[in-house]
C-alpha cells in the first residue's frame, strides 16, 4: 500500500533537481525591482515547482507491484494525475479519492484502465455527478467488494447504486447519503448479503 500526504511534497527522490530549479527562480527574481510583483513570480513558479515534483514523485512510486493507494485528504495535486495512475500501476486492487476534487472523467479512466479493481472510495467528491457515478458502478460494481460514497447526498441515489452487486459487496459507506430510498436497502434483504462485513448507514434520514 502507498499513501500520499503533504510530507510527500516536500520529500521527493529528485530533492536535488528540486532545489537546483527552486534556486534557479529564486536568482530570476532578484532582477525584479518591484517587490510585490516579486512575490507574485516566486509564488506562481514555485508553485508550479512544487506540482511538477509531487507527479514525478508519483511516477516514481507507482508500479504494477502495487495493489493499493490511498489519495485521502491530498491537497496539493493536480487532479489531472489522477487520470494517468491507471498507465502508472495498472494492477491497483483498492483506491480512495476521498474528498478529492476529482470529475466523472477520472473514474472513466480507472474504469477503461485498472481490470483488478475491488475497492473504491469517493467519500465526499463533490465534483462527480450522479451519472458518472451510476456509469461506473455500471461497468465496476459486480466486483467491488469495498465501495464507499459517503457524504455525497446530492449525487448518490438509489438508481445509482444498482450496479452494485450486494451478494459479495464486503464494505459499504454510504453515510449521509439522503438520495438513497428503501428499494436500496430492500435489496439488501431480498438477497443474500453473506460476505458484509461492515454497512455504515449513518444519518441517512429518510428511510
Amino acid at each position: 500500500q502507498y499513501t500520499f500526504s503533504n510530507r510527500d511534497t516536500t520529500e521527493v527522490q529528485s530533492e536535488l533537481r528540486k532545489q537546483e530549479e527552486i534556486n534557479r527562480i529564486v536568482n530570476l527574481s532578484e532582477n525584479v525591482i518591484d517587490e510585490e510583483i516579486k512575490d507574485d513570480f516566486l509564488d506562481d513558479n514555485l508553485y508550479h515547482i512544487s506540482k511538477n515534483f509531487v507527479e514525478y514523485n508519483i511516477k516514481e512510486n507507482l508500479s504494477s507491484a502495487l495493489a493499493e493507494i490511498n489519495f485521502r485528504d491530498f491537497t496539493r495535486l493536480d487532479t489531472k494525475v489522477y487520470s494517468k495512475i491507471g498507465f502508472y500501476a495498472k494492477n491497483l486492487e483498492k483506491v480512495d479519492f476521498s474528498n478529492q476534487p476529482i470529475t466523472d472523467n477520472v473514474l472513466d479512466h480507472i474504469t477503461a484502465t485498472l481490470k483488478k479493481l475491488t475497492g473504491l472510495r469517493i467519500n465526499n467528491c463533490r465534483e462527480l455527478t450522479n451519472a458518472g457515478v451510476q456509469r461506473t458502478l455500471n461497468e465496476l460494481g459486480h466486483r467491488l467488494t469495498d465501495f464507499g460514497c459517503a457524504f455525497n447526498s446530492s449525487i448518490i441515489n438509489s438508481d445509482c447504486l444498482k450496479g452494485l452487486n450486494v451478494s459479495i459487496i464486503e464494505i459499504l459507506d454510504i453515510e449521509e447519503c439522503n438520495g438513497i430510498g428503501k428499494s436500496f436497502f430492500n435489496k439488501f434483504v431480498k438477497e443474500k448479503t453473506l460476505s458484509l462485513i461492515e454497512l455504515n448507514f449513518s444519518f441517512i434520514t429518510n428511510n
